[in-house]
């Protein structure tokens, strides 16, 4: 079985947990709320963005006199 096949039998699995449970896990239910609509893998535009402010803040370090 493919990882994206298994994801779309787990996700209404989880979903039906949350619906039925979420009120045990308020914390657990809040996350998977937030998740909704999210892409799966934005860990690549996660870093890019990181490294970008890294790189904002050495430029503006840089400009300013010491």
């Amino acid at each position: 079985m493919s990882k994206k096949t298994l994801d779309r039998q787990a996700s209404p699995t989880v979903t039906d947990l949350m619906h039925a449970y979420g009120d045990r896990f308020p914390a657990l239910a809040a996350i998977a709320a937030s998740a909704t609509g999210a892409r799966r893998d934005n860990g690549w535009e996660f870093g890019l963005q990181r490294i970008l402010d890294g790189l904002e803040i050495l430029i503006a370090k840089r400009r300013s006199p010491c």
